[in-house]
């Protein structure tokens, strides 16, 4: 995160705190085009009413986003606004990764080096199962082989990377009987499991 992605979100925080309760199971990252263009300094006029208008866009989302992140569905909701001339993308994803934000609260960051960009994230499952297919691993003969796909990143219960990841598992000859996904929120003693295949 660069610095100017870190003073955003300290002064972005306060403002969205309260919603951590509401969004608990839910991870939002805000999409700044990496700085291109550049972000107005946040001292400036421009800059603090860039932070207003992020935090009221999500405040006006909240409900929609309730509504779809109830299980057992994984979804995935994405939007975008523009102030001054400026994109600004937010993806809303259901589940909660490792390393948040805040341990607690709400869990919101900007996009970084990692994942790039949506189609990546939404590879990321099927590049880890076509790795495991490499290996080449035989079947049981007393039964059916299980993989699971342990990930601390939220992208891969997107419904899109779980399709990407069917997708594959159904074209490509594979000794697994039942593949499944889990990612874990520590700080809440839970997680999500997902059964990919078949």
């Amino acid at each position: 995160m660069t610095a100017v992605q870190q003073a955003y979100l300290r002064t972005l925080l306060p403002r969205v705190q309260d919603l951590g309760p509401t969004l608990k199971n839910i991870a939002i990252t805000i999409d700044d085009g990496y700085q291109h263009p550049p972000w107005p300094a946040l001292g400036s006029a421009q800059g603090k009413r860039l932070v207003r208008h992020i935090a009221a866009n999500l405040r006006s989302h909240v409900d929609e986003l309730v509504a779809l992140s109830l299980p057992p569905k994984t979804f995935s909701r994405q939007w975008t606004f523009e102030d001054s001339g400026l994109r600004v993308g937010m993806l809303a994803v259901r589940g909660r990764p490792i390393s948040g934000s805040l341990p607690k609260g709400i869990d919101i960051r900007f996009s970084g080096s990692f994942p790039t960009n949506v189609p990546a994230a939404n590879a990321l499952l099927a590049n880890a199962i076509d790795r495991k297919i490499e290996k080449r691993y035989t079947s049981y003969p007393a039964g059916p082989l299980w993989l699971l796909a342990y990930s601390d990143s939220h992208w891969v219960l997107d419904e899109a990377s779980i399709g990407n990841a069917r997708d594959l598992l159904r074209e490509k000859p594979n000794p697994f009987g039942a593949v499944w996904t889990f990612v874990p929120r520590p700080h809440e003693q839970a997680g999500e499991l997902v059964q990919v295949f078949p």
